[in-house]
């Protein structure tokens, strides 16, 4: 429930404030991600809970919960990559690797997993070609996101040892 209030004001901020395309980063992908978390949770509870008093007496409830945050996860992914585009083609933000990049992959995953789970729970069959594209993303940001930080400490250790062997030259040079 507290995700409901917090939403609002990120919603709200996207909406009505100016936004630097600095301030846009990875971790808002976290926002999505918190919502395929639920979806995942709650078409769990429904698949494994069966038979659990407190579950049948809520199944109705729980699954038009998991539906709805389901539907706003699905809202967030375009709105996401349309603020992704805007930020590094629109205003030419360069794009490269930081930590705060793999926010962007377990959501994606989440996405796939919880949809899953969610067409088996309410037995909608036609939901699972959203899964057969998604797992693609999952895959492809991860690996996106590993060859950027692999190009960032790549970059690192060729600095670093740039500066040791000629730091060690120019001690040589220094003691002869």
């Amino acid at each position: 429930m507290l995700y409901l209030n917090i939403i609002a004001f990120i919603f709200y901020r996207l909406m009505f404030v100016n936004i630097e395309e600095t301030s846009l980063k990875p971790p808002y992908w976290i926002n999505m991600g918190a919502l395929a978390i639920t979806t995942l949770a709650g078409s769990v509870l429904l698949i494994h809970g069966t038979g659990a008093g407190i579950i049948v007496e809520l199944e109705i409830f729980i699954k038009g919960f998991t539906l709805f945050f389901w539907v706003l996860v699905s809202w967030w992914i375009p709105l996401l990559i349309t603020l992704g585009i805007w930020r590094h083609i629109v205003r030419r933000y360069p794009l490269s690797y930081t930590p705060e990049m793999w926010a962007m992959a377990f959501p994606v995953a989440m996405y796939t997993v919880g949809t899953i789970h969610l067409s088996i729970v309410l037995e909608m069959e036609f939901l699972m070609i959203i899964p057969y594209i998604t797992i693609f993303g999952a895959a492809g940001v991860w690996l996106f996101v590993l060859a950027g930080m692999a190009v960032h400490l790549g970059k690192r250790h060729i600095a670093y040892f740039k500066n040791r062997v000629g730091s060690d030259h120019a001690n040589k040079k220094h003691i002869s």
